[in-house]
């Protein structure tokens, strides 16, 4: 199992915009698992493995987490 993991504003997140080619960082199973260990107390689960981020301004930001079976 692996996947790519980015980041979305709030408008790219509410348009449902596809990210840009090399805006993503490939992750692995055990990667993901290490990503979600060190967030979990920072994240607000949202349903399709989307986590609301909030920034020191109050911005929320969406960490996308896209997963695909081998």
């Amino acid at each position: 199992m692996q996947g790519y993991v980015f980041v979305q504003s709030e408008e790219e997140y509410e348009t449902g915009e596809q990210p840009q080619q090399g805006s993503c960082i490939r992750i692995d199973l055990e990667g993901l698992r290490f990503l979600c260990e060190k967030l979990k107390d920072y994240i607000e689960d949202y349903p399709n493995y989307h986590f609301r981020l909030k920034t020191s301004g109050g911005q929320n930001l969406y960490l996308c987490l896209r997963i695909k079976q081998n």
